[in-house]
């Protein structure tokens, strides 16, 4: 599973070929349709257009993440994709047995060679250089995306993720592996004391936020040299994270979709959106009268007589059947919305 930010919105894609798009800061989103059930492993916006990849070289692209096409690969490329960037005028998608095909239009992709036979799990451009990580602690460098030189990580434990900050790069792996770097070139050993193994790894608003396995989610305001774990309400693994606006969004399994403005512009935790599993995700159609969630005006007036209370985040929900469908209220612990039908209880975070 995988998730980006670009062009004002986020896209998520997961197992079965799901993809969900979200304008804004996350609260609502939309499924949409793929016209594949192969899983998607991520996704990138760049050159005015989004690209996902995954399993058995599946490559869908979207000039808006909501109509989908499906692209052809290579002749004879059938390797499971695990990561896709955009850079220096071409895309570069990398996967199994050390596969990576690159394309200047996300349309028609050439197959490139590259010195490995193991998983490359992700990919970035950064400047004038391509980095990707792979199985086994390999960091491999690039500025054309043909010719691959392999850099020194000083480790042999599985490298997931990969991402670049106020001067840094950050890479995060399995069994506390974490490594930093200014050049892309020379690589530090980092340790979190976190165990539980990470998968990839985001940047926002000056803090790398790295996801793991259980829920785990630890962050570093001091590029990727120490790092503290935060509070999360899941504990499923946390396979993605994507920054955009002042919001942290990370992708779980299951489904699960987590948010934060920790480290920006408001909130002091962490919160979940839960979807129903068992089928597509349930909407409400609310008055356009009534103060609720969803509506950007709505959204400002709770978010004002939120911070009048001196309060902070706070879980919106929505009740079956209550009587009174047109308020908000605090109760002590959080804010309460409640709707007159026969919508299924759910809990929504409240954007602040």
């Amino acid at each position: 599973m995988g998730i980006a930010y670009g062009n004002n919105q986020f896209v998520s894609v997961g197992f079965s070929g799901k993809i969900q798009s979200s304008p804004g800061h996350a609260v609502t989103w939309t499924e949409q349709t793929s016209g594949t059930a192969e899983n998607l492993y991520s996704v990138a916006y760049g050159n005015d257009q989004w690209v996902a990849v995954g399993n058995n070289a599946i490559i869908l692209t979207s000039p808006d993440a909501i109509s989908w096409v499906v692209q052809t690969p290579p002749n004879a490329f059938t390797n499971q994709l695990r990561g896709v960037a955009w850079g220096n005028g071409q895309w570069v998608a990398v996967g199994g047995g050390g596969a990576l095909i690159t394309s200047a239009d996300g349309i028609t992709w050439t197959e490139q060679s590259t010195p490995i036979a193991v998983t490359i799990y992700d990919v970035i451009w950064v400047d004038s250089l391509f980095v990707f990580v792979t199985w086994n602690g390999k960091i491999y460098t690039s500025t054309d995306a043909v010719t691959w030189t392999e850099r020194t990580s000083g480790t042999t434990e599985h490298l997931r993720g990969i991402a670049y900050g106020n001067g840094t790069f950050v890479i995060t792996g399995v069994n506390d592996a974490i490594l930093t770097s200014t050049d892309g070139i020379t690589w530090t050993l980092r340790t979190s004391g976190i165990t539980n193994g990470f998968h990839k790894v985001g940047f926002g608003n000056g803090v790398f936020v790295a996801g793991g396995n259980n829920g785990v989610i630890i962050t570093s305001s001091s590029n990727g040299a120490s790092w503290e774990l935060q509070t999360t309400p899941t504990e499923k693994h946390v396979y993605d994270i994507a920054f955009g606006g002042h919001t942290f969004v990370a992708v779980c399994h299951n489904s699960h979709i987590l948010t934060s403005d920790i480290h920006g512009t408001h909130g002091n935790k962490y919160d979940i959106i839960e979807y129903d599993q068992t089928s597509d995700e349930w909407t409400v159609d609310f008055d356009a009268s009534a103060a609720y969630i969803g509506c950007p005006e709505i959204e400002h007036t709770v978010k004002s007589t939120c911070e009048t209370a001196g309060h902070t985040w706070g879980t919106v929900k929505f009740t079956q059947n209550a009587q009174d469908s047109q308020k908000w209220k605090w109760n002590g612990t959080e804010w309460i919305s409640a709707i007159e039908a026969n919508y299924p209880a759910g809990y929504w975070r409240l954007y602040l």
